[in-house]
């Protein structure tokens, strides 16, 4: 009489539905990485997505900054994030935003009308919020010279190919084609 052990049938429930197509294809439920995509304060898709460093949690922009008003620490994993200034370990995260746009790019559009609607209710001009540019840096007359002192040698001729291609195609069956 075999059994399955707990561990495999834990590992049974955590695995998600996959495919292959004709075209060698990978399919995967948007289910499966919605996890990794969404607040875990709002319970929202990512906006301004912010990792905290010292644990790699992420959230909201607005969500962690109103967190971080109550408490120094985590709101995942508890973790003290900086016992005096915690934004010194709280960084935008470009790239995770970027995900969550390619892969949902209503999510893009929704923000930014919410974002244009508020400004247009606030009688402010929307595209004004953004950071002002840095002053111009006064013009150098003189070039800058520095000696290199050793030369770099943890630089590699290998360069391995990668490539990765994350993109919003027509959702099918609660799925979408990465």
């Amino acid at each position: 009489m075999e059994t399955e052990s707990p561990v495999n049938e834990s590992q049974n429930k955590q695995q998600t539905p996959r495919r292959i197509d004709e075209n060698n294809m990978l399919w995967i439920p948007i289910q499966s990485v919605n996890p990794h995509l969404i607040c875990g304060l709002c319970q929202g898709y990512l906006y301004e997505a912010c990792t905290i460093t010292e644990c790699m949690h992420s959230f909201c922009k607005n969500c962690i900054v109103k967190h971080l008003d109550r408490s120094l620490n985590c709101p995942m994993c508890a973790i003290l994030i900086h016992p005096t200034d915690p934004f010194v370990h709280i960084r935008l995260d470009g790239l995770l935003q970027d995900i969550v746009y390619a892969l949902l790019p209503h999510v893009e559009k929704e923000e930014l009308r919410k974002e244009k609607s508020f400004y247009e209710k606030h009688n402010k001009e929307f595209g004004n919020n953004q950071r002002h540019p840095p002053p111009k840096a006064a013009p150098v007359h003189q070039p800058v010279r520095q000696p290199i002192s050793t030369p770099v040698s943890h630089r590699s001729s290998y360069v391995p190919s990668v490539s990765l291609c994350l993109q919003c195609l027509e959702p099918r069956d609660n799925t979408h084609k990465l």
